[in-house]
C-alpha cells in the first residue's frame, strides 16, 4: 500500500459498475412483483451481510428504488456522507 493511500477495504468486489448493478435491480423487482417491505427489508439485510461490495451495493439500491413505499410503512432512508442508512420511525 503507498504512502498516505486511503482505507483498504476488507470487502470482496465483483466488477460490476454501478449502472449495471441499477438495472439488475430493476429487473429482479419486475421478477418479484408484490413483495412485502417485511420481505425486502429481510432480503436487503441478508445482502448486506455478505462481504461482497455489490451485493450491498445492491442491498441500498433496492431500498433507494422502494423508498415511498418503505416511507409509507414507517421506514426512513437517510442519505448522509457514508451512504444511505434505513431505520424505523
Amino acid at each position: 500500500r503507498a504512502a498516505g493511500a486511503g482505507p483498504v477495504s476488507t470487502l470482496d468486489f465483483a466488477g460490476i459498475d454501478t449502472p449495471t448493478l441499477r438495472r439488475e435491480v430493476r429487473t429482479w423487482r419486475q421478477a418479484h412483483p408484490g413483495q412485502s417491505i417485511e420481505s425486502l427489508l429481510a432480503f436487503t439485510e441478508t445482502l448486506w451481510r455478505r462481504n461482497v461490495f455489490e451485493l450491498r451495493q445492491f442491498s441500498l439500491e433496492l431500498l433507494v428504488e422502494i423508498r415511498n413505499k418503505l416511507t409509507e410503512a414507517g421506514v426512513v432512508l437517510e442519505d448522509g456522507p457514508d451512504g444511505t442508512r434505513w431505520s424505523r420511525k
